[in-house]
């Protein structure tokens, strides 16, 4: 956390590669654990994408450089724009075209008794009037997060075995 802090606001590319490697695996921890690996990528540390994907792979993390290639698999061509504003464009294009609505009287009976049962009493359930249809691209993105947030600890000590070794 401190190199983290001390180096946040220094030219990237002037900084040695260790260093570089901490900071990307420290900032998509951040941003996963705020909002999901999409938060990761609307964001500016999106922009280093390339950097932490091999950075992961550096720190012999295999198993979240296998996870980093499952979201690139998101994009069209596994091309992730690095511009903030591009990249942030073309998630809410993908969004929109794989997030589904479905109105609520429609929803098979099951899935509408999951979500009364379900419901934690922060509105009336009389007023949902959709409900999100779970698609494979909104499947993958849940997967994705749920693995980091069951993993982190064993990422964060594959960066610790790898400082030990710098």
């Amino acid at each position: 956390d401190q190199v983290y802090e001390e180096c946040q606001d220094q030219p990237f590319d002037g900084l040695d590669e260790v260093t570089r490697n901490t900071i990307v695996i420290v900032g998509l921890d951040e941003e996963v654990n705020s909002g999901g690996f999409l938060q990761f990528m609307e964001s500016a540390a999106g922009e280093f994408f390339p950097e932490t994907l091999e950075a992961a792979k550096t720190i012999q993390s295999t198993a979240l450089a296998e996870v980093l290639m499952r979201v690139a698999n998101q994009f069209p061509d596994k091309n992730i724009p690095l511009d903030l504003i591009e990249r942030q464009e073309l998630l809410e294009k993908l969004v929109d075209e794989n997030n589904r609505s479905v109105p609520f009287e429609k929803l098979e009976r099951t899935i509408q008794r999951e979500l009364k049962e379900n419901h934690d009493g922060t509105y009336p359930i009389e007023e949902l009037s959709f409900a999100m249809e779970e698609t494979e691209w909104t499947k993958t993105w849940d997967e994705l997060d749920e693995w980091y947030y069951e993993n982190y600890e064993t990422v964060y000590q594959d960066l610790i075995n790898y400082l030990k070794d710098k």
